[in-house]
């Protein structure tokens, strides 16, 4: 006599398994598609807040080429006086001397008390709100340069994600080449003719974010 095999419930079992396997597979989809939505949006944010930090630093730089550039017609017109009458080496010293203190001139006819209130005076409102401290000056007249820093900027998202970014501005004396035997090369037009950006001589150090 031969025995019968019962199937019944198998077909229950069957579908518990598939159901069971089907909700382990979405739930692993579904936290999948939410990490990698949290991570683009953390980048975004990331992203987003770091531009927005770049944008008064960008202005700042902008702002110093221009004083760069009155530093460096007063520097130049300052050693032609003594073109004909000192060496190479002393119309050198002569023009980065007057370069730095052009620059020291400039900023201490700017109104405010304190360096950040002079350049949040230069920037626009919407820049200048962005910006929490500027540092301070260091000129160094042997070698024509200027030092704005640690320029710190910050800025904290709705959602409260805060960025922050720190740089220093430094400032060089456009390279001329005063060794020439004659002012004359310089006369007229011709500074022109030396193709000077004076945009190359103002530059960002010691670039951090936080």
């Amino acid at each position: 006599m031969r025995r019968r095999l019962d199937n019944k419930g198998s077909a229950l079992i069957t579908v518990l398994i598939a159901v069971t396997f089907l909700s382990i597979l979405v739930t692993t989809l579904l936290y999948v598609s939410v990490t990698n939505y949290e991570t683009k949006q953390i980048d975004y944010q990331n992203k987003n807040s770091f531009y927005l930090c770049e944008a008064p630093l960008e202005e700042m730089k902008v702002l110093m080429v221009q004083e760069a550039s009155e530093s460096f017609e007063a520097a130049y017109r300052e050693v032609m006086k003594y073109y004909a009458t000192k060496n190479a080496d002393v119309r050198e010293d002569i023009y980065k001397a007057a370069f730095v203190n052009a620059l020291k001139q400039q900023w201490l006819d700017k109104s405010g008390a304190t360096d950040i209130e002079k350049m949040k005076g230069l920037m626009t409102s919407e820049n200048q709100a962005l910006v929490t401290d500027v540092g301070t000056w260091n000129y160094v007249v042997a070698d024509g340069t200027a030092t704005l820093g640690p320029i710190q900027v910050g800025i904290s998202t709705d959602t409260g994600y805060t960025t922050m970014v720190s740089a220093y501005i430094y400032i060089e004396a456009p390279d001329l080449n005063l060794s020439r035997n004659s002012a004359d090369s310089y006369a007229g037009t011709d500074i022109a003719d030396e193709k000077i950006v004076i945009a190359d001589y103002v530059v960002f150090k010691n670039w951090m974010k936080q």
